[in-house]
Protein backbone atom coordinates (compact mmCIF):
# COMPACT_ATOMS: atom_id res chain seq x y z
CA UNK A 1 0.00 0.00 0.00
CA UNK A 2 1.24 3.28 -0.61
CA UNK A 3 -0.35 5.25 2.00
CA UNK A 4 -1.21 3.04 5.46
CA UNK A 5 -4.19 4.89 7.88
CA UNK A 6 -4.48 3.64 10.92
CA UNK A 7 -7.32 1.88 9.65
CA UNK A 8 -5.15 0.00 7.63
CA UNK A 9 -3.31 -0.96 10.13
CA UNK A 10 -5.63 -1.94 12.50
CA UNK A 11 -7.53 -4.09 10.13
CA UNK A 12 -4.19 -6.15 9.98
CA UNK A 13 -3.49 -6.30 13.55
CA UNK A 14 -7.37 -7.54 14.23
CA UNK A 15 -6.93 -10.32 11.06
CA UNK A 16 -4.00 -11.68 12.95
CA UNK A 17 -5.45 -11.63 16.33
CA UNK A 18 -8.40 -12.87 15.27
CA UNK A 19 -6.35 -15.81 13.45
CA UNK A 20 -4.22 -16.79 16.60
CA UNK A 21 -1.04 -15.25 15.29
CA UNK A 22 -0.79 -13.27 18.59
CA UNK A 23 2.90 -12.43 18.29
CA UNK A 24 3.04 -11.22 15.07
CA UNK A 25 -0.19 -9.10 16.13
CA UNK A 26 2.33 -7.35 18.51
CA UNK A 27 4.83 -6.59 16.12
CA UNK A 28 3.04 -4.84 13.70
CA UNK A 29 1.67 -2.29 16.90
CA UNK A 30 5.28 -2.44 17.72
CA UNK A 31 5.92 -1.27 13.90
CA UNK A 32 2.86 0.97 13.66
CA UNK A 33 4.03 3.16 16.66
CA UNK A 34 7.55 3.16 15.36
CA UNK A 35 5.86 4.61 12.35
CA UNK A 36 4.50 7.66 14.26
CA UNK A 37 0.80 6.11 13.64
CA UNK A 38 -0.97 7.11 16.66
CA UNK A 39 -2.90 4.38 18.20
CA UNK A 40 -6.88 4.73 18.39
CA UNK A 41 -9.16 3.32 20.85
CA UNK A 42 -9.87 -0.14 18.46
CA UNK A 43 -6.16 -0.05 18.12
CA UNK A 44 -5.87 -0.25 22.10
CA UNK A 45 -8.67 -2.55 22.94
CA UNK A 46 -7.52 -4.99 20.04
CA UNK A 47 -3.51 -4.99 21.36
CA UNK A 48 -4.44 -4.75 25.23
CA UNK A 49 -6.47 -8.51 24.63
CA UNK A 50 -3.35 -9.65 22.67
CA UNK A 51 -1.18 -8.97 25.69
CA UNK A 52 -3.56 -10.41 28.04
CA UNK A 53 -3.57 -13.62 25.99
CA UNK A 54 -0.08 -13.66 25.79
CA UNK A 55 -0.17 -13.31 29.34
CA UNK A 56 2.39 -10.31 28.75
CA UNK A 57 2.08 -7.83 31.32
CA UNK A 58 5.74 -6.02 30.32
CA UNK A 59 3.60 -5.34 26.61
CA UNK A 60 0.31 -4.33 28.58
CA UNK A 61 2.00 -2.22 30.52
CA UNK A 62 3.52 -0.29 28.23
CA UNK A 63 0.46 0.15 26.15
CA UNK A 64 -1.29 1.05 29.27
CA UNK A 65 1.09 4.06 29.94
CA UNK A 66 0.27 5.11 25.49
CA UNK A 67 -3.46 4.83 26.98
CA UNK A 68 -3.48 7.08 29.85
CA UNK A 69 -0.92 9.30 27.51
CA UNK A 70 -3.91 9.71 24.75
CA UNK A 71 -6.83 9.67 26.97
CA UNK A 72 -8.51 7.19 25.81
CA UNK A 73 -9.53 4.94 28.66
CA UNK A 74 -13.10 6.35 29.09
CA UNK A 75 -13.69 4.54 25.99
CA UNK A 76 -15.87 1.72 26.97
CA UNK A 77 -14.22 -1.26 24.99
CA UNK A 78 -10.60 0.57 26.11
CA UNK A 79 -11.85 0.56 29.55
CA UNK A 80 -12.96 -3.38 29.61
CA UNK A 81 -9.61 -4.53 27.59
CA UNK A 82 -7.60 -2.60 30.67
CA UNK A 83 -9.05 -4.53 33.22
CA UNK A 84 -9.12 -7.91 31.26
CA UNK A 85 -5.63 -7.59 30.95
CA UNK A 86 -4.85 -7.03 34.52
CA UNK A 87 -6.97 -9.78 35.36
CA UNK A 88 -5.14 -12.22 33.03
CA UNK A 89 -1.91 -11.33 33.73
CA UNK A 90 -2.71 -12.21 37.73
CA UNK A 91 -2.39 -8.33 38.41
CA UNK A 92 -5.76 -8.14 40.37
CA UNK A 93 -4.50 -4.98 42.16
CA UNK A 94 -4.29 -3.53 39.07
CA UNK A 95 -7.86 -4.59 38.00
CA UNK A 96 -9.45 -3.09 40.88
CA UNK A 97 -7.44 -0.01 40.53
CA UNK A 98 -8.91 -0.04 36.96
CA UNK A 99 -12.52 -0.75 37.84
CA UNK A 100 -12.66 1.42 40.60
CA UNK A 101 -11.46 4.61 38.27
CA UNK A 102 -13.79 3.70 35.30
CA UNK A 103 -16.74 1.36 36.86
CA UNK A 104 -19.14 4.13 37.00
CA UNK A 105 -19.28 5.01 33.46
CA UNK A 106 -18.52 1.58 32.67
CA UNK A 107 -21.21 -1.40 33.63
CA UNK A 108 -18.91 -3.66 31.42
CA UNK A 109 -16.61 -3.96 33.66
CA UNK A 110 -18.18 -5.28 36.57
CA UNK A 111 -18.77 -8.83 34.44
CA UNK A 112 -14.63 -8.61 34.28
CA UNK A 113 -14.03 -7.67 37.27
CA UNK A 114 -15.72 -10.92 38.57
CA UNK A 115 -14.31 -13.09 35.95
CA UNK A 116 -10.77 -11.28 37.58
CA UNK A 117 -11.64 -12.72 40.93
CA UNK A 118 -12.58 -16.64 39.95
CA UNK A 119 -9.78 -16.68 37.51
CA UNK A 120 -7.46 -15.62 40.30
CA UNK A 121 -8.79 -18.18 42.25
CA UNK A 122 -9.96 -15.66 44.94
CA UNK A 123 -13.34 -17.07 45.69
CA UNK A 124 -14.23 -15.48 48.55
CA UNK A 125 -13.58 -12.09 47.49
CA UNK A 126 -15.34 -12.91 44.02
CA UNK A 127 -18.36 -13.70 46.18
CA UNK A 128 -18.29 -10.74 47.95
CA UNK A 129 -18.48 -8.69 44.80
CA UNK A 130 -21.05 -11.00 43.06
CA UNK A 131 -22.99 -9.79 46.13
CA UNK A 132 -22.11 -6.25 45.75
CA UNK A 133 -23.36 -6.11 41.99
CA UNK A 134 -26.28 -3.87 40.72
CA UNK A 135 -27.68 -6.49 38.38
CA UNK A 136 -26.33 -10.05 37.95
CA UNK A 137 -27.21 -11.77 34.74
CA UNK A 138 -26.69 -15.46 33.91
CA UNK A 139 -23.14 -14.80 33.14
CA UNK A 140 -22.14 -13.76 36.68
CA UNK A 141 -23.99 -16.59 38.24
CA UNK A 142 -22.19 -19.53 35.93
CA UNK A 143 -18.94 -17.65 36.40
CA UNK A 144 -19.75 -18.15 40.21
CA UNK A 145 -21.01 -21.20 40.14
CA UNK A 146 -18.36 -22.80 37.81
CA UNK A 147 -15.54 -21.27 40.14
CA UNK A 148 -16.35 -23.21 42.90
CA UNK A 149 -17.27 -26.28 40.87
CA UNK A 150 -13.35 -26.87 40.20
CA UNK A 151 -12.42 -26.55 43.75
CA UNK A 152 -12.70 -29.99 45.52
CA UNK A 153 -13.31 -27.68 48.63
CA UNK A 154 -15.67 -25.42 46.76
CA UNK A 155 -18.17 -27.97 45.18
CA UNK A 156 -21.15 -27.56 47.98
CA UNK A 157 -20.78 -24.18 48.26
CA UNK A 158 -21.55 -24.15 44.32
CA UNK A 159 -24.62 -26.44 44.58
CA UNK A 160 -25.44 -23.88 47.38
CA UNK A 161 -24.95 -21.02 44.98
CA UNK A 162 -27.19 -22.70 42.33
CA UNK A 163 -30.04 -23.63 44.44
CA UNK A 164 -30.47 -19.66 45.15
CA UNK A 165 -30.03 -18.92 41.61
CA UNK A 166 -33.28 -21.06 41.35
CA UNK A 167 -34.92 -19.48 44.33
CA UNK A 168 -34.08 -15.85 43.27
CA UNK A 169 -35.45 -16.63 39.48
CA UNK A 170 -33.61 -13.58 38.16
CA UNK A 171 -32.29 -15.63 35.42
CA UNK A 172 -32.68 -18.96 34.32
CA UNK A 173 -29.37 -21.20 34.05
CA UNK A 174 -28.11 -22.31 30.74
CA UNK A 175 -26.22 -25.02 29.45
CA UNK A 176 -22.87 -23.37 30.60
CA UNK A 177 -24.26 -23.03 34.19
CA UNK A 178 -25.73 -27.00 33.98
CA UNK A 179 -22.13 -28.47 32.88
CA UNK A 180 -20.83 -26.22 35.99
CA UNK A 181 -23.06 -27.80 38.78
CA UNK A 182 -23.22 -30.92 37.29
CA UNK A 183 -19.47 -31.13 37.31
CA UNK A 184 -19.89 -30.24 41.13
CA UNK A 185 -22.31 -33.30 41.61
CA UNK A 186 -19.88 -35.53 40.07
CA UNK A 187 -17.24 -34.06 42.77
CA UNK A 188 -19.18 -34.76 45.87
CA UNK A 189 -20.68 -37.78 44.44
CA UNK A 190 -24.30 -36.01 45.00
CA UNK A 191 -25.98 -38.55 42.41
CA UNK A 192 -29.75 -37.56 43.81
CA UNK A 193 -29.13 -33.60 43.49
CA UNK A 194 -27.19 -34.61 40.02
CA UNK A 195 -30.36 -36.90 38.89
CA UNK A 196 -32.41 -33.13 39.62
CA UNK A 197 -30.18 -31.43 37.46
CA UNK A 198 -30.59 -33.90 34.59
CA UNK A 199 -34.31 -33.71 34.75
CA UNK A 200 -34.21 -29.77 34.25
CA UNK A 201 -32.00 -29.97 31.47
CA UNK A 202 -34.62 -32.15 29.60
CA UNK A 203 -37.07 -29.87 30.57
CA UNK A 204 -34.71 -27.08 29.08
CA UNK A 205 -34.12 -29.33 26.07
CA UNK A 206 -30.94 -28.82 26.20
CA UNK A 207 -29.95 -32.88 27.27
CA UNK A 208 -28.71 -33.03 23.33
CA UNK A 209 -26.26 -30.23 23.44
CA UNK A 210 -22.85 -31.64 23.62
CA UNK A 211 -21.91 -29.85 26.60
CA UNK A 212 -24.27 -30.90 28.36
CA UNK A 213 -24.00 -34.79 26.94
CA UNK A 214 -20.60 -34.87 28.25
CA UNK A 215 -21.45 -32.65 31.30
CA UNK A 216 -23.99 -35.48 32.01
CA UNK A 217 -21.71 -38.44 31.41
CA UNK A 218 -19.03 -37.20 33.38
CA UNK A 219 -21.21 -37.22 36.06
CA UNK A 220 -22.83 -40.71 35.82
CA UNK A 221 -19.17 -41.91 35.54
CA UNK A 222 -17.99 -39.88 38.45
CA UNK A 223 -20.61 -41.81 40.62
CA UNK A 224 -20.24 -44.70 39.28
CA UNK A 225 -23.82 -44.97 37.29
CA UNK A 226 -22.29 -46.23 34.30
CA UNK A 227 -25.91 -47.72 33.48
CA UNK A 228 -27.07 -44.14 33.20
CA UNK A 229 -23.85 -42.74 32.01
CA UNK A 230 -24.60 -45.15 29.18
CA UNK A 231 -28.06 -43.99 28.69
CA UNK A 232 -27.11 -40.48 27.96
CA UNK A 233 -23.86 -41.71 25.51
CA UNK A 234 -26.91 -43.78 23.70
CA UNK A 235 -29.15 -41.14 22.95
CA UNK A 236 -26.56 -38.91 21.39
CA UNK A 237 -27.18 -38.45 17.70
CA UNK A 238 -23.40 -37.85 17.09
CA UNK A 239 -21.52 -38.28 20.39
CA UNK A 240 -18.44 -35.52 20.52
CA UNK A 241 -14.97 -37.01 21.64
CA UNK A 242 -15.08 -35.90 25.14
CA UNK A 243 -18.28 -38.01 25.60
CA UNK A 244 -16.69 -41.12 24.23
CA UNK A 245 -13.30 -40.75 26.23
CA UNK A 246 -15.23 -40.02 29.19
CA UNK A 247 -17.13 -43.27 29.09
CA UNK A 248 -14.54 -45.21 28.00
CA UNK A 249 -12.43 -44.19 31.14
CA UNK A 250 -15.50 -44.77 33.10
CA UNK A 251 -16.05 -48.19 31.96
CA UNK A 252 -12.18 -48.84 32.54
CA UNK A 253 -12.96 -48.04 35.71
CA UNK A 254 -15.35 -50.18 36.58
CA UNK A 255 -13.71 -53.18 35.47
CA UNK A 256 -16.22 -53.29 32.45
CA UNK A 257 -13.33 -53.85 29.71
CA UNK A 258 -15.26 -55.27 26.85
CA UNK A 259 -17.67 -52.35 26.79
CA UNK A 260 -14.73 -49.62 26.35
CA UNK A 261 -13.78 -51.87 23.73
CA UNK A 262 -17.26 -51.88 22.18
CA UNK A 263 -17.52 -48.09 21.63
CA UNK A 264 -13.76 -47.58 20.99
CA UNK A 265 -13.87 -50.01 18.33
CA UNK A 266 -17.36 -48.89 17.08
CA UNK A 267 -17.90 -46.17 14.32
CA UNK A 268 -16.59 -42.58 16.31
CA UNK A 269 -14.35 -40.65 15.87
CA UNK A 270 -10.55 -40.88 17.59
CA UNK A 271 -8.16 -38.35 18.61
CA UNK A 272 -4.79 -39.08 20.88
CA UNK A 273 -6.56 -38.71 24.01
CA UNK A 274 -9.17 -41.54 23.27
CA UNK A 275 -6.05 -43.95 22.52
CA UNK A 276 -4.21 -42.61 25.48
CA UNK A 277 -7.28 -43.67 27.72
CA UNK A 278 -7.09 -47.01 26.33
CA UNK A 279 -3.34 -47.16 27.15
CA UNK A 280 -4.17 -46.66 30.78
CA UNK A 281 -7.18 -48.30 30.81
CA UNK A 282 -5.47 -51.53 29.84
CA UNK A 283 -2.51 -50.97 32.09
CA UNK A 284 -5.29 -50.44 34.95
CA UNK A 285 -7.10 -53.38 34.13
CA UNK A 286 -3.51 -55.74 34.05
CA UNK A 287 -3.91 -56.23 30.23
CA UNK A 288 -0.44 -53.99 30.04
CA UNK A 289 0.55 -56.47 26.46
CA UNK A 290 -3.00 -54.54 24.88
CA UNK A 291 -1.69 -50.69 26.35
CA UNK A 292 1.61 -52.07 24.17
CA UNK A 293 -0.64 -53.10 21.37
CA UNK A 294 -2.61 -50.07 21.24
CA UNK A 295 0.37 -47.66 20.97
CA UNK A 296 1.62 -49.64 18.33
CA UNK A 297 -1.00 -49.16 16.28
CA UNK A 298 -0.78 -45.53 16.06
CA UNK A 299 0.14 -43.82 13.51
CA UNK A 300 1.06 -40.56 14.62
CA UNK A 301 2.18 -40.72 18.05
CA UNK A 302 2.31 -37.32 20.10
CA UNK A 303 4.21 -37.27 23.29
CA UNK A 304 1.33 -37.88 25.48
CA UNK A 305 0.73 -41.55 24.11
CA UNK A 306 4.44 -41.79 24.75
CA UNK A 307 4.16 -40.12 28.47
CA UNK A 308 1.24 -42.69 28.83
CA UNK A 309 3.44 -45.99 27.62
CA UNK A 310 6.35 -45.37 29.87
CA UNK A 311 4.15 -45.07 32.35
CA UNK A 312 3.05 -48.60 31.74
CA UNK A 313 6.23 -50.36 30.66
CA UNK A 314 7.70 -48.80 34.51
CA UNK A 315 4.59 -49.88 36.34
CA UNK A 316 4.89 -53.18 35.00
CA UNK A 317 8.60 -53.34 35.86
CA UNK A 318 9.88 -53.23 32.23
CA UNK A 319 12.27 -50.36 32.81
CA UNK A 320 14.36 -51.52 30.33
CA UNK A 321 11.61 -50.28 27.36
CA UNK A 322 10.56 -47.40 29.36
CA UNK A 323 14.19 -46.16 28.72
CA UNK A 324 14.42 -47.06 25.10
CA UNK A 325 11.03 -45.11 24.37
CA UNK A 326 12.39 -42.07 26.97
CA UNK A 327 14.92 -41.75 24.50
CA UNK A 328 12.95 -41.46 21.35
CA UNK A 329 10.77 -38.38 22.64
CA UNK A 330 14.29 -36.17 22.75
CA UNK A 331 13.31 -32.60 22.00
CA UNK A 332 9.60 -33.01 22.56
CA UNK A 333 9.95 -34.29 26.57
CA UNK A 334 8.31 -32.62 29.28
CA UNK A 335 7.87 -32.63 33.16
CA UNK A 336 5.51 -35.69 32.34
CA UNK A 337 8.05 -37.71 30.74
CA UNK A 338 10.51 -36.94 33.35
CA UNK A 339 8.46 -38.51 36.14
CA UNK A 340 7.28 -41.31 34.70
CA UNK A 341 10.45 -42.83 33.68
CA UNK A 342 12.16 -41.52 37.12
CA UNK A 343 8.78 -43.08 38.86
CA UNK A 344 9.64 -46.21 37.44
CA UNK A 345 13.51 -46.07 38.55
CA UNK A 346 12.25 -45.37 41.75
CA UNK A 347 9.68 -48.42 41.42
CA UNK A 348 12.23 -50.93 40.08
CA UNK A 349 14.14 -50.07 43.65
CA UNK A 350 17.05 -48.20 41.51
CA UNK A 351 16.89 -44.95 43.85
CA UNK A 352 20.33 -43.92 42.50
CA UNK A 353 19.50 -43.86 39.06
CA UNK A 354 16.29 -42.10 39.69
CA UNK A 355 18.22 -38.89 41.44
CA UNK A 356 20.47 -38.98 38.59
CA UNK A 357 17.79 -38.55 36.54
CA UNK A 358 16.30 -35.45 38.54
CA UNK A 359 19.47 -33.96 39.11
CA UNK A 360 19.41 -34.15 34.47
CA UNK A 361 16.03 -32.64 35.04
CA UNK A 362 17.33 -29.73 36.88
CA UNK A 363 20.21 -29.08 34.54
CA UNK A 364 18.37 -28.88 31.59
CA UNK A 365 15.99 -26.48 33.59
CA UNK A 366 13.16 -29.14 33.33
CA UNK A 367 10.17 -27.36 35.23
CA UNK A 368 9.19 -30.26 38.68
CA UNK A 369 5.92 -31.03 39.66
CA UNK A 370 3.62 -32.13 42.51
CA UNK A 371 4.57 -35.74 41.01
CA UNK A 372 8.36 -35.27 40.90
CA UNK A 373 8.85 -34.64 44.69
CA UNK A 374 5.75 -37.15 45.55
CA UNK A 375 7.82 -39.75 43.40
CA UNK A 376 11.16 -39.19 43.92
CA UNK A 377 11.91 -37.40 48.12
CA UNK A 378 8.90 -39.30 49.43
CA UNK A 379 9.90 -42.50 48.20
CA UNK A 380 13.52 -42.21 49.10
CA UNK A 381 13.02 -40.66 52.93
CA UNK A 382 10.59 -43.47 52.94
CA UNK A 383 13.77 -46.37 52.41
CA UNK A 384 16.10 -44.42 54.43
CA UNK A 385 13.76 -43.93 57.73
CA UNK A 386 13.03 -47.86 57.80
CA UNK A 387 16.18 -48.75 56.89
CA UNK A 388 17.35 -46.22 59.78
CA UNK A 389 14.68 -47.61 62.22
CA UNK A 390 12.67 -44.71 62.30
CA UNK A 391 9.32 -46.35 61.63
CA UNK A 392 7.40 -43.42 63.07
CA UNK A 393 9.05 -41.03 60.32
CA UNK A 394 8.70 -43.63 57.85
CA UNK A 395 5.01 -44.13 58.41
CA UNK A 396 4.76 -40.50 58.00
CA UNK A 397 6.41 -40.01 54.99
CA UNK A 398 4.19 -42.70 53.45
CA UNK A 399 1.58 -41.19 54.64
CA UNK A 400 2.08 -38.05 52.83
CA UNK A 401 2.73 -39.76 49.48
CA UNK A 402 -0.05 -38.64 46.83
CA UNK A 403 -0.42 -42.09 45.64
CA UNK A 404 1.94 -44.86 46.90
CA UNK A 405 3.79 -47.05 44.66
CA UNK A 406 5.43 -50.35 44.57
CA UNK A 407 8.58 -49.29 46.21
CA UNK A 408 6.57 -46.97 48.78
CA UNK A 409 4.43 -50.27 49.83
CA UNK A 410 7.19 -52.72 50.07
CA UNK A 411 9.79 -50.01 51.63
CA UNK A 412 7.11 -49.70 54.65
CA UNK A 413 6.10 -53.33 54.72
CA UNK A 414 9.49 -54.72 55.23
CA UNK A 415 10.12 -52.27 57.22
CA UNK A 416 7.72 -52.98 59.76
CA UNK A 417 8.66 -56.78 59.43
CA UNK A 418 12.53 -56.41 60.46
CA UNK A 419 11.58 -54.46 63.36
CA UNK A 420 9.07 -57.05 64.76
CA UNK A 421 5.76 -55.24 63.40
CA UNK A 422 4.63 -58.28 62.32
CA UNK A 423 0.73 -56.96 62.88
CA UNK A 424 1.08 -53.92 61.19
CA UNK A 425 3.19 -55.38 58.31
CA UNK A 426 0.38 -58.03 57.40
CA UNK A 427 -2.38 -55.34 57.78
CA UNK A 428 -0.35 -53.08 55.15
CA UNK A 429 -0.14 -56.09 53.27
CA UNK A 430 -3.51 -56.73 53.46
CA UNK A 431 -4.51 -52.75 51.91
CA UNK A 432 -1.71 -52.96 49.09
CA UNK A 433 -3.46 -56.30 47.88
CA UNK A 434 -5.82 -54.07 45.25
CA UNK A 435 -3.23 -51.50 43.93
CA UNK A 436 -0.37 -53.77 43.54
CA UNK A 437 -1.16 -57.53 43.09
CA UNK A 438 2.33 -58.56 41.30
CA UNK A 439 4.60 -57.52 44.02
CA UNK A 440 2.74 -59.93 46.41
CA UNK A 441 5.18 -62.65 44.50
CA UNK A 442 8.71 -61.18 46.00
CA UNK A 443 6.51 -60.14 49.50
CA UNK A 444 5.00 -63.57 50.01
CA UNK A 445 8.21 -65.52 51.14
CA UNK A 446 9.50 -62.04 53.52
CA UNK A 447 6.57 -62.20 55.30
CA UNK A 448 6.85 -65.61 55.50
CA UNK A 449 10.17 -65.55 56.89
CA UNK A 450 9.77 -62.33 59.12
CA UNK A 451 6.36 -63.76 60.88
CA UNK A 452 6.21 -67.25 60.49
CA UNK A 453 2.95 -67.59 62.21
CA UNK A 454 0.91 -65.16 60.74
CA UNK A 455 2.20 -65.07 57.49
CA UNK A 456 1.93 -68.55 56.86
CA UNK A 457 -2.01 -68.79 56.18
CA UNK A 458 -1.42 -65.52 54.13
CA UNK A 459 1.55 -67.47 52.14
CA UNK A 460 -1.29 -71.09 52.09
CA UNK A 461 -3.68 -68.09 50.61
Amino acid sequence: MTQRTVVSWNAMISGYSNRGQLNESLTLVHAMHRNSIRLNETTFSTVLSVCAKLQSPIDGKLVHCLVLKSGCEGFKFVGSALLYFSANCFEIEQAKRVFDLLCEENELLWSLMLVGYVQCDLMSDALGFFNRMPTRDVVAWTMLISGYSKRESGCEKALELFLLMREEGEVAPNEFTFDGILRACGRVGAVDQGRVVHGMVIRYGLEFEHLIGGALIGFYCSCNVMGDAKRVYDKLVNPCLNASNMLIEGLFVMGEVNEAEMIFNGPVERNPVTDNVMIKGYAVSGRADDSERVFLQKTQRTIGSSNAMISVYSRNGEIGKALKLCEQTKGERNPVTWNSIISGHIQSAQHEEALKLYMSMRRLSVGQTRSTFSALFHASLLDMYCKCGSITDAQKSFMEIYSPNVAGWTALILGYAHYGLCSEALLLFEHMFPHHTPAHVFLYPILVRWAFPQGYPVFLN
